[in-house]
């Protein structure tokens, strides 16, 4: 790759002076031309040199636009030349440093060299072109090849041209301007693809109309009254100096009158479309100067939504619109002058008379007369932060658990009739076979509709949802017209003075539906809005849901009162029967013991076999009816709970067990106990139930067990863990069970009853039993104890 394609690849990169003068603030760019003028008029002038011309008629717009082009320089790595002449040296070292220039960093370093015409233009005592020409090749090479710098920039005042002229006056010597403007035409070829920037600064006060008319003529980019533009009448070198030029003048003058032409009518049209949706805008419109506080235009919508004629209002100023808001109001113009257009909802607007009104404002950044402004298009949305707030209180009803379905009923009759602006609200059973319409609740007083009426349905606006076959149950009816509708004549009309109806039926599992509306005897001028037809379904869904719920709750108290119910004549016939079998039981006990005491010498070896299997049988009978009259007392006959230290249940029920577990030469471990709430007399039956099953089963070996109590969370988990014969998993369930043996009496002892009236105890401290187990290895068998349950 050769040096110049690097230099005009780098050139690509760069922005073009054309578009860094623009983003200074003090300019604007043009407004009717093209860009592309050039190319469309048979010369492409987009890859010139970045040559422009200055035209200026006073120091400050001299400066405003030179220094600025000089810093750039500076800020991208170039080597800057200034060549002052109709200024001192001092002068524009003043005016830079004002514009932010380090003015002794950049002389010191190299990168600002401020020169006069006689180190440059006439270095050789007058001006010489191709001297000239010498002088930007050399700085240029010894810039970029030599000391590192991207490029290099120039910025020349241009009066000395004036001085070369007989007399040192302004008139100048026309071969001397001749010489002027061939070289600075040629410039932009020579140059083309370097990094190369020249500002050539012309006084329109001092030089000819001649030599600038020929100054425009040769530079492609152009700066003056405030404005910077790519030059249309820009004549490249070939055609500025040919044969042909006259014609070619002729022919970009005609085309130049057309183009404007066609563009000040295309322009007339924009501005007539951008009247007529200023004006007949339905959201308000207006033009700010927030800086200066002052409101420069505004639509009629705009008048309309503040109350203000149009001429009182360009008497205010955004202050007056956001008083209590400005620092909000800065924020969002400060993100759109930032980021060039923003949008926001968290402001408001107050009116001439009235409270402020919610608004969603959507901005940008433009420019009126030089000066930074802001468009905005403001809505009014007051209707939609009234839908947000609805259904905000809505929310907060309905999950509320501290109110009841009736509070909250009433809470939202009243949130409808204020969002709806409605009379009154109600709920009421219809049942279209029977035409009944009975009224449930209302949210007022009201002669007609009040708890416990009852009317013909057929008389009601509710009749709708049977009328039409084609409507859904959840639709929403809306009357506003009452006789247009076909309810003349109708009570709801005649009587009840029902003006206005917004109702929706609710299917609900009970067999009898509801229609859940509002009501007004004030007509409706305009029909209701999807949005409050949306918030009344809303509405409507939370209550349809709360009557399901009340119905299945009172299904579910009426079927655990019908197993309480149960439950109790279970518990009575099972004490009653274990009661009244306790009598026949003790007969027959006794006269087996006489027939024990009165026949024992008459009795063969086969008749004491029978009587000793008839008193076990007795025996085992009174065991199995004393143990289901226990089970039968567990609800009925308990005591009421107490704290109870379960360390002290369980040394009770050692005691108790002290002769088994010395016959067996048991080990218990006892661990940490917590202190629950309970009876203490089922918690001392439940653990020695346990304990006697532990060693009981035991297996071969002496019995080890360990009785011990984990956390987890706020309950407590007390366990019995034996090391004896197991449990099959398959019958691990079925030992809780009544009367269930795992063992024949022959191998184990025992009631069946035992682990089934641990479950009972258990159960009636609202805790659950369970056993871990695998035959062999022993068992353990957990008691959880609930939260409420546990004393902390």
């Amino acid at each position: 790759m050769t040096q110049r394609s690097d230099r005009a690849d780098r050139r690509l990169a760069r922005e073009s002076e054309l578009e860094i003068l623009r983003a200074e603030s003090a300019f604007e760019g043009p407004t009717a031309q093209s860009a592309d003028y050039g190319r469309d008029h048979g010369h492409d002038h987009s890859d010139s040199t970045d040559h422009v011309a200055l035209l200026y008629e006073d120091r400050d717009e001299q400066f405003a636009a030179a220094i600025p082009f000089v810093r750039r320089g500076l800020e991208r790595g170039e080597r800057c030349l200034y060549i002052a002449d109709e200024n001192s040296r001092e002068t524009v070292l003043t005016a830079m440093r004002e514009y932010g220039i380090d003015v002794d960093e950049a002389l010191e370093s190299g990168a600002l060299s401020v020169l006069t015409p006689d180190e440059t233009y006439r270095e050789s005592g007058a001006f010489d072109r191709d001297a000239m020409l010498r002088f930007w090749e050399e700085s240029l090479a010894t810039a970029t090849e030599d000391a590192g710098y991207s490029g290099i920039r120039a910025a020349a005042e241009m009066t000395w041209a004036l001085g070369d002229g007989d007399g040192g006056d302004d008139t100048g010597d026309g071969a001397d301007f001749d010489r002027l403007v061939e070289y600075e035409a040629i410039l932009n070829s020579i140059y083309e693809g370097e990094e190369y920037a020249v500002c050539c600064q012309y006084n329109r006060e001092r030089f000819p109309a001649d030599v600038v008319h020929d100054v425009i003529r040769t530079h492609p980019l152009l700066v003056h009254d405030g404005v910077v533009s790519r030059n249309v009448y820009y004549t490249p070198p070939e055609e500025f100096f040919g044969p042909d030029r006259p014609a070619r003048e002729v022919d970009r003058m005609t085309t130049t009158l057309r183009e404007r032409t066609t563009a000040k009518a295309a322009l007339e049209r924009a501005t007539e479309r951008f009247r007529k949706i200023f004006e007949h805008s339905q959201d308000a419109i207006f033009i700010n100067d927030p800086s200066a506080d002052e409101i420069l235009e505004a639509n009629p919508a705009g008048c309309e939504m503040l109350g203000y004629s149009r001429e009182e209002l360009l008497e205010l100023g955004p202050s007056d619109c956001h008083p209590h808001e400005m620092e909000a109001f800065r924020e969002f113009v400060d993100t759109v002058f930032e980021e060039g257009s923003g949008w926001t909802d968290e402001l408001s607007c107050l009116p001439k008379e009235g409270d402020p009104i919610p608004a969603e404002l959507s901005a940008s950044k433009i420019t009126v007369d030089g000066r930074p402004c802001l468009l905005a298009i403001v809505r009014d949305i007051s209707e939609r932060k009234e839908r947000e707030r609805a259904q905000r209180r809505l929310y907060e009803l309905a999950s509320d658990p501290d109110r009841s379905f009736d509070e909250t009923l009433q809470a939202i009759f009243e949130l409808g009739c204020d969002r709806f602006e409605m009379d009154l609200g109600g709920l009421a059973r219809i049942d279209p076979e029977t035409d009944r319409f009975v009224v449930e609740a209302v949210s007022g007083d009201h002669d007609s509709l009040r708890p416990g009426a009852e009317v013909d349905l057929s008389e009601t606006y509710c009749r709708v949802f049977t009328d039409d076959a084609d409507r859904a149950d959840d639709d929403t009816a809306c009357i506003t017209d009452p006789e247009a509708a076909g309810f003349e004549g109708t009570a709801a009309y005649e009587e009840f003075g029902v003006e206005s109806y917004l109702g929706t039926r609710l299917s609900v599992g009970d067999g009898l539906d509801r229609t859940f509306f509002f009501v007004s005897s004030t007509p409706r001028r305009e029909g209701f809005t999807e949005a409050e037809r949306t918030f009344h379904d809303l509405m409507g869904q939370w209550v349809r849901y709360e009557l399901e719920r009340r119905r299945y709750e009172e299904t579910l108290e009426e079927t655990i009162d019908r197993l309480r119910q149960s439950n109790e004549r279970l518990e009575q016939f099972a004490y009653a029967a274990s009661h009244d079998l306790q009598e026949p039981l003790r007969m027959v006990s006794s006269y087996l013991q006489l027939i024990e005491n009165e026949y024992e010498s008459e009795l063969d070896a086969d008749g004491e076999e029978f009587l000793a299997f008839a008193v076990d049988g007795a025996e085992r009978m009174r065991a199995m009816i004393d143990g289901l009259l226990a089970y039968s007392r567990v609800e009925t006959q308990g005591d009421p709970f107490e704290p109870v230290d379960l360390e002290a249940v369980i040394d009770d029920v050692l005691t108790d067990l002290r002769l088994r577990i010395a016959e067996s030469g048991a080990e218990i471990e006892v661990g940490d106990l917590p202190t629950v709430s309970g009876d203490r007399n089922q918690l001392h039956q439940l653990f020695q139930n346990l304990l006697s099953n532990a060693l009981e089963y035991s297996g071969d070996e002496p019995p080890r067990v360990e009785i011990a109590a984990t956390r987890d969370g706020p309950q407590w988990t007390v366990s019995v863990s034996d090391e004896g014969i197991g449990i099959e998993p398959a019958e691990q369930e079925r030992i809780f069970e009544v009367f269930e043996r795992l063992h024949s009496r022959a191998e184990y002892d025992g009631t069946g009853i035992g682990l089934a009236l641990c479950q009972r105890i258990v159960e009636r401290h609202g805790g659950e039993i369970r056993v871990d187990s695998e035959p062999g290895e022993g068992a353990t068998f957990s008691v959880t104890f609930p939260d409420s349950a546990v004393r902390k």
